[in-house]
């Protein structure tokens, strides 16, 4: 764990792919508060589906 990301928000743009969803999930395993915004939701959907 990341004692610099402790009480940290990250907002996070591009979070359907790539690199953006390498970090939300980063934050997310860290428990640090991220918003991730995304214009292909039928990826994300897919991915909740798979999960």
């Amino acid at each position: 764990m990341y004692e610099d990301l402790n009480n940290k928000v990250a907002v996070i743009t591009g979070g359907s792919k790539g690199i953006g969803t390498a970090i939300s999930e980063r934050f997310g395993k860290e428990r640090s508060r991220s918003l991730s915004t995304t214009t292909a939701m039928k990826m994300v959907l897919k991915k909740q589906q798979t999960k």
